[in-house]
C-alpha cells in the first residue's frame, strides 16, 4: 500500500514540477524583459537564481509563461524583441510603468494573447503591429505617443473584443464597423481630435463604462443616449453647456463632470437616481444643492470649486452618503460632528478653533484638514535700497511657529511673526507667504496643521518707471487655453514657475512659450525670474 501512496506522490510530484517548470526559451525571454527594462530598479524585482515560477508577476503553466502581469512596476526601457518568445501568452500586463520606444513586431506573434494592456506608458510610433491579435478581448494602448492611421481596419481586426482603450492616439473619426452584436462593454477615446462618427454609440447596446475625455466637447453625443446599460460616464475636460443627452441614461452610477467650467449642476444631472459617485472638480460651482436629491450618492467630489460659506450640510442629508471632498474652496465657519466617513477640506480657510472642534470624531473618521489659508493678498509697493515689513495676522503665543517663504517655496530661514527687510534689493520684488504650523497632543489625539498666508506681492515703487528694466516684461494672452507667452526685451529669462493658489509649485519653464494645457482650469501665480529681477503675474487659465 505505502509503494502505492508512493506512487501516485511521485507522479503527483513529476507533474507539478512539468507545470511550474520553465523551456529554456522562455526563461531567456524573461531575462531579457529584465534587463532591458532595468529590471534591478523595478519595484517588485526578481532574483534572477532562483526558479521563475517565484518571479512576481510570471505565471506559468504546463512550462509556458501564460501571464505576464507587472503593471506600475517602474518598468523602464524598450519591449525587447523576444517578447515573441510566449507563444502560449494569454496575458500580457505592461500597463503605467515608463516604456519607451516603438512596439516590437514580434509582438505580433502572441497569437494566443486575450488581454493587452501597454496603457500609460511612454510608447510611441504606429499601432498597426496589434492587428494581428485577433483572439484580443481587452486591449488597452491609450495614453501613450502612438498613432492609428486606419481605425475602421484596426478595429475591424478584433471579433472578440470586450474592452478598447486607444486615448491620444491620434485618431480623428470613430470607426464605423462595430454592429448590433458588438460585445464591447469599456470603451476610452479620450484625448483625440475627433470630430465624427460618434453615431457609432447606437451600435454599442452593451457599452457600461464610456470615457470621452478631452474632446473639446460643447454638447454630449445625442447617440449616448441609446446606451441603456451605461454605469460610467467620463466627460472631463471638455467644455460642454447641453446635457440633454443624459437623461435616458438611467443605470449611470458614475459621472465625472470635472472641469467643464460649469457655473451650475445641469438639471439634467438631478435625474440620475443611480448615481453613486460624482466628480464636479475645477468648476465654478457656488453651491451643491442639487445634489440632495441622488439618495444613493456615496462619493462627491468638487475640489477647486467656488465654494463660500459654511459647509454644505444639506449633503449630509444623503443616507449612503460615505464621502466628500471639497478641497481648495473657501469654505469657512463650524464644521458639523457628523461628517461622512472620508472627509476632505484641505485648502479652505478653516480656523484652528473650527478644526480643533473635530478632535473627538477624529479616531473614527478619516478627515484630511491641513492645510488651511488665511488672511487676505495684499501688494506691498517700496523703492529698492528702502525698508520693508511683511505681516501676517496669526501669534507665536497661540502655539505656531513661523517659516517665511519666498517665491511661494524658497525657506527664507526666518521664523519670527513678521519678516522685515533693512534695504529691498531688485531680487526681492516677488510673492511671499508665510507657514503657521502647529502641533499638538490633544485627547490622545495628534493634532498637526499647516496655515499659508495669502500671498504678499512686493512690489517696486520707482518713481521713474522708465527705468525699470522689469517694465517691458509682459504676458499673454491672460485668460490662456493652451500657451502663455512671455514677451520679454533686453532680459535674459532664468525660469518661469506657476502656482496654484495655496502656493503649491505645479510646472517649471526655460522656455518663453509656456505649456499649460496639462493644467486645470483655474487661477494661478505665473512667476517670471530674470537676470534683472523677478515679476509676479496672476493668470487665468480656462
Amino acid at each position: 500500500m505505502r509503494k502505492i501512496y508512493f506512487f501516485f506522490f511521485l507522479c503527483y510530484s513529476i507533474g507539478l514540477l512539468a507545470q511550474m517548470s520553465l523551456n529554456p526559451a522562455e526563461r531567456s525571454a524573461l531575462i531579457q524583459l529584465f534587463h532591458s527594462t532595468d529590471g534591478t530598479h523595478w519595484n517588485n524585482t526578481w532574483d534572477l537564481n532562483k526558479s521563475p515560477d517565484t518571479w512576481f508577476g510570471i505565471t506559468i503553466k504546463n512550462g509556458s509563461v501564460t501571464r505576464i502581469q507587472l503593471s506600475a512596476n517602474h518598468l523602464k526601457g524598450a519591449i525587447p524583441p523576444a517578447i515573441s518568445a510566449f507563444q502560449n501568452l494569454e496575458v500580457l500586463d505592461l500597463g503605467s510603468n515608463q516604456l519607451s520606444g516603438e512596439l516590437p513586431s514580434s509582438l505580433s506573434f502572441l497569437s494566443h494573447l486575450k488581454y493587452l494592456d501597454l496603457s500609460h506608458n511612454l510608447l510611441k510610433g504606429d499601432a498597426e503591429v496589434v492587428k494581428s491579435l485577433s483572439e484580443l478581448e481587452e486591449l488597452s494602448i491609450g495614453y501613450n505617443q502612438l498613432t492609428i492611421n486606419d481605425i475602421n481596419g484596426f478595429v475591424g481586426s478584433f471579433k472578440n473584443l470586450k474592452s478598447l482603450d486607444i486615448a491620444f492616439c491620434g485618431v480623428a473619426t470613430l470607426p464605423g464597423n462595430f454592429n448590433e452584436k458588438s460585445q464591447l462593454e469599456k470603451m476610452d477615446i479620450s484625448g483625440n481630435p475627433i470630430t465624427s462618427g460618434f453615431e457609432v454609440f447606437t451600435q454599442l447596446k452593451s457599452l457600461k463604462q464610456l470615457s470621452l475625455s478631452k474632446l473639446n466637447l460643447e454638447k454630449i453625443p445625442s447617440s449616448i443616449s441609446a446606451l441603456s446599460q451605461l454605469s460610467l460616464l467620463d466627460l472631463s475636460e471638455n467644455s460642454i453647456s447641453d446635457f440633454s443627452s443624459l437623461r435616458n441614461l438611467e443605470n449611470l452610477e458614475w459621472l465625472s463632470l470635472e472641469n467643464n467650467r460649469l457655473e451650475s449642476i445641469p438639471m439634467e444631472v438631478t435625474a440620475l437616481r443611480k448615481l453613486v459617485h460624482i466628480n464636479l472638480n475645477h468648476n465654478k460651482l457656488t453651491t451643491l444643492s442639487a445634489l440632495s436629491n441622488l439618495k444613493n450618492l456615496e462619493q462627491i467630489f468638487a475640489n477647486r470649486n467656488v465654494l463660500e460659506g459654511n459647509f454644505p450640510e444639506y449633503l449630509l442629508n444623503l443616507p449612503k452618503l460615505q464621502m466628500i471632498s471639497l478641497v481648495s474652496n473657501q469654505l469657512s465657519g463650524e464644521l458639523p460632528l457628523a461628517l461622512p466617513a472620508v472627509t476632505l477640506v484641505q485648502n479652505n480657510r478653516y480656523t484652528l478653533a473650527q478644526l480643533k472642534a473635530l478632535l473627538p470624531i477624529l479616531k473614527d473618521k478619516y478627515i484630511e484638514y491641513s492645510p488651511q489659508r488665511y488672511d487676505t493678498e495684499v501688494v506691498v509697493k517700496v523703492e529698492s535700497n528702502n525698508t520693508a515689513t511683511l505681516t501676517q495676522s496669526l501669534s507665536a503665543a497661540e502655539g505656531y511657529t513661523f517659516t517665511w517663504l519666498k517665491s511661494l517655496e524658497q525657506d527664507m530661514r526666518s521664523h519670527f511673526e513678521s519678516h522685515h527687510f533693512d534695504k529691498i534689493k531688485d531680487e526681492d520684488f516677488t510673492l511671499y507667504t508665510c507657514e503657521a504650523y502647529y502641533q499638538k497632543k490633544e485627547n490622545d489625539v495628534y493634532f498637526e496643521i499647516s496655515f499659508f498666508r495669502e500671498p504678499i506681492a512686493l512690489e517696486s515703487n520707482t518713481l521713474n518707471t522708465d527705468e525699470n528694466p522689469l517694465k517691458s516684461l509682459k504676458i499673454h494672452p491672460n485668460p490662456a487655453k493652451d500657451f502663455i507667452m512671455i514677451d520679454i526685451e533686453n532680459l535674459d529669462l532664468k525660469k518661469a514657475s506657476i502656482y496654484d493658489m495655496s502656493g503649491k509649485k505645479l510646472m517649471e519653464s526655460t522656455s518663453k512659450k509656456v505649456d499649460v494645457r496639462a493644467l486645470p482650469s483655474a487661477v494661478y501665480v505665473l512667476i517670471v525670474e530674470t537676470d534683472m529681477g523677478i515679476k509676479s503675474f496672476k493668470v487665468l487659465k480656462y
